[in-house]
């Protein structure tokens, strides 16, 4: 899978300080209905929207995790059309790494109920569909402040770049 973007805290801070810590590895997705629309979630509590996905488990695939985690999230069942890329995140003053492999997938069937965590349902995590044009304004809806809103903001944003370059959009 190509790197899409490797983003550490020099691209916010004065900073070259990185973190040798093992890296965190997520499944993310630009989940697309039927509309062409594409899911976004929303946390309340840091005002921040992301593409849906978290945590490989020990043991998991890559796409299990990916699958599992936007059912549990949104409520929906999918299917992988394509790998779009990773992220390298090194936040260094944090002592944190994360990869964060993105795939392109499709809603198939019908939407449920998200499963959402206790942490989830506290931040007040949501979940939409956009269309193409609204997902930019959503993604830079807020002027972040805290390092981490920082990296999440920029890790979403170079995927959807990269997303619409691939759609030759």
């Amino acid at each position: 899978m190509k790197l899409i973007k490797s983003i550490t805290d020099k691209c916010f801070l004065d900073s070259e300080i990185t973190s040798d810590g093992n890296p965190r590895l997520t499944a993310r997705s630009i989940l697309r209905n039927e509309d062409g629309h594409i899911a976004l979630i929303y946390s309340s509590k840091f005002h921040v929207y992301s593409f849906p996905g978290g945590k490989i488990e020990e043991g998991e695939s890559i796409e299990d995790a990916l699958k599992r985690e936007i059912l549990e999230e949104t409520g929906c069942s999918c299917r992988i059309t394509r790998e779009l890329g990773y992220i390298y995140e090194n936040r260094g003053t944090l002592d944190y790494v994360q990869k964060s492999f993105y795939y392109v997938t499709d809603l198939v069937g019908e939407q449920t109920k998200a499963d959402l965590t206790e942490t989830e349902i506290e931040n007040g995590t949501t979940f939409d569909w956009y269309s193409k044009d609204e997902i930019y304004d959503r993604l830079m809806s807020s002027a972040h402040e805290t390092l981490q809103q920082k990296f999440l903001q920029a890790r979403d944003l170079a995927v959807y770049k990269e997303y619409l370059n691939q759609e030759g959009l």
